[in-house]
């Protein structure tokens, strides 16, 4: 096993680091996802320094990518030995109330608070395109199971705007609901269908 990165810097050195790093990583890295980088292990050792220049340290150790908001300003002391840079990184985020979301591979950092508006404000945008998208219905024959024995599971997986209705004569389910949830349930009963 490889040694952990030592990392003993007083604040100066750190920001000079942090300025010599130069421009973030390509975009072609992502966050680990292999054992031995999520493994990769860090001694960090500074007072009083720039929350910013640390998250940057640790994601070049980690090889990630990684946007920090512009306002996150904290100031912080660690002394971390042969630490996990994952858990590192969450204590720092943890000490400083900051959090943290994953976007196509980038880690973005900021404040609690605001990343909550951000997925609050996400869900509600969702709710109201679902609640204005069109409907479609979905005639979906049922080959090995009777399509009553099926309606409690379609219709658990319906919208609210969605509804089930079953043709005992063709043994066949009409499915009317958003095309996102229309798709599901097709998926669903196909691999229902066939495993009873």
């Amino acid at each position: 096993m490889r040694a952990p990165r030592r990392l003993d810097l007083a604040l100066p050195t750190l920001v000079a680091l942090a300025a010599l790093a130069g421009p973030a990583p390509t975009a072609e890295a992502v966050p680990p996802t292999s054992p031995e980088q999520r493994a990769k292990r860090v001694d960090i050792d500074v007072h009083d320094a720039d929350v910013q220049d640390v998250l940057r340290l640790l994601a070049d150790t980690a090889g990630v990518n990684l946007v920090v908001a512009p306002e996150v300003a904290e100031r912080v002391t660690l002394r971390l030995r042969n630490v996990r840079w994952d858990a590192a990184l969450r204590a720092t985020l943890t000490l400083t109330g900051l959090g943290m979301t994953s976007l196509d591979g980038v880690l973005l950092i900021d404040r609690r608070e605001r990343q909550l508006q951000r997925s609050e404000l996400a869900r509600e945008r969702s709710a109201l395109a679902a609640e204005l998208a069109p409907l479609v219905t979905r005639i979906i024959p049922v080959r090995y199971a009777r399509a009553a024995d099926l309606e409690p599971l379609v219709a658990s997986l319906l919208s609210p705007r969605g509804r089930v209705q079953v043709d005992e004569r063709t043994n066949t389910l009409i499915v009317t609901d958003v095309a996102g949830r229309a798709q599901r349930v097709t998926r669903t009963l196909g691999s229902a269908d066939d495993a009873r």
